[in-house]
């Protein structure tokens, strides 16, 4: 009887829901289909995390570090598992089961919709704003790319901002419970850029509450809202404790931190050419109203009425050639380097955005166009260098974190939002106003008016020269031309494209001023015209080709001829070098073998360095000390890759005869470049200490091997007749963060040597060395997570419980 007179209130959202996970299965069929989607970033996730994957398939334990990239590296921002934190099995949860890329999809639809329903927006009208986010090319270009760690935290978003708005409603237990869980939740899923890209517009909204409780005297109900926020994030963080603790400790030792090498202009965080590397362009933020301002993607498709088609046909290339020619151009003409697709919120988003801009006028305005400035303003980084440097040389953190353009999902959100209360505050009055209506035409006019303009003038204003135009030429000019001009036409035909969705959400508000359609059904129309206007433009840059059966994708991390060559090599422990593409942009190598190289945005510091002044330059010493066994090249006149084996690898371990002492990190790097790593071991002066009793030494009859090799455990067997300094071709980590070396199991000191290896010493006779990575801060974190987690659950259904309490005491009292 209970549930019968609480169906009526739940079945809204489960029909929006039903609704969520209906649109997810027709736009990603294939997938229930047995197919899977071509995702760059997660084929090379799979190259990242191969290693340590088949260890714990073989062992059940999980490695905290993998010798497959880069020489060796920590996990933590690879495939770290922390089975303390049980809110991964509530990330799990919102999954529904469905393929991963469908699942997030739908996490999309769901995290609006219970951000938007926190705003006191009508089941129908957030199904439908959720879905129109959900559409926005920069969601779907970012899921299709396979950024999937970004995907779930956008998503995850939403609900800790509809944690946020309940608490400073006066819901301080159920606020503070669904911002601790999804905060703890978006923090598990580890893309620390998102979260910080968040906090900029929760200060916003944090300063508008401020403001306004201290305009209507009610302080006291912001500090408890706050206070009870503050206790969220603290529990979110604790539940993260293992995570985010490694990852600090990490951090500082990556390209991320700072540098000891003078040399380098900066000497803490990234490069300014590298974290401004992907920097839109001013103008390109009209790309949010028009898809094609700018060309689309670096690699767009033609239709065979376009001008490059007809120019190949009329210069002879065969129909067959200039079908596929079409099939991926570099339509792109903008400031970033490449691009996937346009960041596009909708014509009729930004429609509804202009006339909430011109008719909101409660507190929501003032953060939500505070935002948005802010972000948009910032996405444009090396293109704005005034705000940008300012924020980069002196906002805490800001330094970390690359690819600006990244910031404008923030904005989107804000955008959606906007929108949604300029249509609620078109059918919420009890009488549409003229005033409303004469703000409704300006936007029509303002929005209107720059589509037209682009559309009838556009070709007159730019050149459209693109990035890669000087590499066309080579072929013929008028290949360039013809290209440049179905730019223009792209930038022409979605001018007017969005003027006609324009106009449309015109007459469908004029129709409902003059009362011509109901409420409901107007809500339902112009938002379903957003949806259609963002899923169409989506499609561009998804399509059947992008799905292949799970057997065809397999295929592209399945081993090469030389590949399975190298790999008769019985030798447990050994690196390859992969010339054969970028090796320092490229995980496929890490499939089958320690890898030189890898793909990665948080290598260490150190090896960094190492790759720009030594390996990249093709230094055989150091090449040799990190045991490259063998290299992949391929041949000048074509053919297939080959395997050269290095007769000068090192080995895994060996004993030198003699040690080169250097003042700082700029000597040790600049001794690499003449030295016999063999022979000799280069050493920072802060180890003097350790090496004060060395004695040069060449006795060829003292030996060390490798005798046993797990990812985090290296043991090795030595006899010596006098004590040696043994030099090992594994990357040195910082002591105190998790590498422990044992003699005969008594724990020793280690230190660093030739700027990157490890080294210790060894008393005469016959010894077990082993190595050990057993990072501290993990297991002693993976307790807090624990305790936090249980806490978190603790409070999370007590919050629910309190609030549904006086509902269901109602109904007992009814009965009564």
């Amino acid at each position: 009887m209970e549930l019968k007179k609480i169906f009526p209130k739940v079945r809204p959202h489960l029909f929006a829901l039903l609704a969520a996970v209906a649109v997810t299965f027709i736009f990603f069929n294939p997938l229930f289909q047995g197919k899977e989607l071509n995702q760059h970033d997660v084929v090379q996730a799979r190259g990242m995390s191969s290693e340590i994957r088949e260890y714990y398939d073989e062992t059940g334990e999980y490695s905290l570090w993998t010798n497959s990239m880069f020489s060796g590296m920590p996990t933590i921002q690879i495939w770290a598992q922390y089975p303390g934190n049980l809110i991964t099995h509530a990330v799990n949860i919102t999954r529904l089961g469905l393929p991963r890329s469908a699942a997030l999809f739908f996490t999309y639809i769901l995290g609006m919709y219970i951000l938007l329903i926190s705003l006191n927006f009508k089941p129908l009208a957030s199904i439908l704003g959720s879905l129109a986010f959900s559409f926005s090319t920069i969601n779907i270009l970012i899921l299709m790319a396979g950024h999937l760690a970004k995907v779930a935290a956008v998503a995850y978003m939403m609900p800790i901002l509809a944690g946020l708005f309940l608490a400073y409603r006066g819901k301080y237990l159920l606020g503070a419970a669904l911002f601790a869980m999804f905060f703890a939740m978006q923090i598990r899923v580890n893309h620390v850029q998102i979260t910080y890209y968040m906090f900029f517009m929760i200060a916003f909204i944090v300063l508008t509450k401020l403001i306004y409780a201290y305009k209507n005297k009610q302080l006291d109900k912001f500090i408890k809202a706050s206070s009870a926020l503050l206790v969220a994030i603290i529990l979110g963080l604790a539940v993260n404790a293992s995570a985010l603790w490694t990852t600090y400790e990490y951090s500082k030792e990556t390209i991320r931190g700072e540098s000891e090498l003078t040399t380098k202009e900066k000497k803490s965080g990234l490069e300014k050419d590298y974290a401004f590397g992907w920097s839109n362009g001013k103008l390109e933020s009209f790309t949010l109203l028009i898809p094609g301002f700018y060309g689309g993607s670096s690699q767009e498709e033609l239709g065979e009425k376009s001008e490059t088609y007809e120019k190949l046909i009329s210069n002879r290339v065969p129909s067959g050639q200039a079908k596929s020619f079409i099939k991926s151009l570099p339509l792109y003409w903008g400031d970033q380097p490449s691009t996937a697709g346009p960041v596009y919120f909708g014509a009729v988003i930004c429609f509804l955005f202009l006339i909430g801009v011109l008719t909101v006028k409660s507190s929501e305005r003032w953060w939500l166009l505070a935002t948005i400035i802010l972000t948009l303003m910032l996405s444009w980084g090396n293109n704005f260098t005034m705000l940008s440097y300012l924020f980069f040389d002196y906002f805490p953190m800001y330094n970390k974190f690359r690819a600006v353009s990244m910031i404008l999902h923030i904005t989107g959100i804000c955008v959606l939002i906007m929108a949604m209360l300029g249509l609620r505050n078109i059918t919420s009055q009890k009488k549409f106003s003229k005033e409303t209506f004469n703000k409704v035409k300006l936007a029509t006019y303002i929005l209107g008016g720059i589509c037209l303009v682009f559309a009838l003038l556009g070709s007159t204003l730019f050149d459209f020269v693109g990035p890669s135009d000087e590499q066309l030429r080579q072929s013929a000019d008028w290949l360039v031309a013809s290209i440049r001009e179905d730019r223009a036409s792209m930038l022409q035909m979605d001018s007017l494209r969005s003027a006609f969705f324009i106009a449309l959400s015109f007459g469908a508000i004029w129709y409902f001023y003059k009362n011509k359609v109901k409420k409901e059904y107007f809500i339902a129309a112009i938002l379903s015209l957003a949806v259609i206007d963002l899923a169409l433009v989506g499609t561009r840059y998804v399509s059947s080709a992008d799905y292949q059966e799970k057997k065809q994708n397999d295929i592209e991390v399945r081993p090469t001829q030389v590949d399975l060559q190298i790999m008769q090599d019985t030798d447990p422990h050994y690196r390859v070098y992969n010339l054969t593409n970028n090796p320092f942009n490229d995980a496929v190598t890490s499939y089958f073998h320690k890898s030189i190289g890898g793909y990665h945005g948080a290598k260490l510091m150190r090896y960094q360095e190492l790759i720009e002044r030594h390996i990249g330059r093709g230094n055989q010493a150091v090449l040799n000390m990190l045991n490259t066994k063998y290299f992949i090249t391929s041949p000048q006149q074509g053919g297939q890759p080959r395997a050269q084996r290095n007769p000068g690898a090192l080995g895994n371990a060996w004993f030198v005869n003699d040690i080169q002492m250097v003042a700082n990190a700029d000597q040790e790097m600049e001794a690499l470049n003449s030295f016999i790593p063999a022979n000799t071991a280069i050493i920072d002066e802060r180890f003097k200490d350790y090496v004060s009793n060395f004695t040069p030494n060449s006795d060829t009859s003292d030996v060390i091997t490798l005798t046993e090799y797990k990812p985090n455990m290296l043991s090795y067997q030595s006899n010596s007749n006098s004590n040696r300094l043994a030099v090992f071709s594994e990357v040195y980590y910082n002591n105190e963060k998790g590498w422990d070396a044992y003699i005969d199991g008594e724990l020793q000191p280690h230190i660093r040597v030739n700027y990157i290896l490890r080294a210790i010493n060894i008393p005469s006779g016959k010894h077990t060395i082993e190595f050990k990575f057993r990072p501290n801060s993990y297991y002693t974190g993976e307790k807090i997570s624990l305790a936090s987690s249980i806490l978190l659950i603790l409070f999370f259904v007590f919050a629910i419980g309190k609030e549904l309490k006086p509902t269901l005491s109602e109904k007992k009292q009814k009965k009564k």
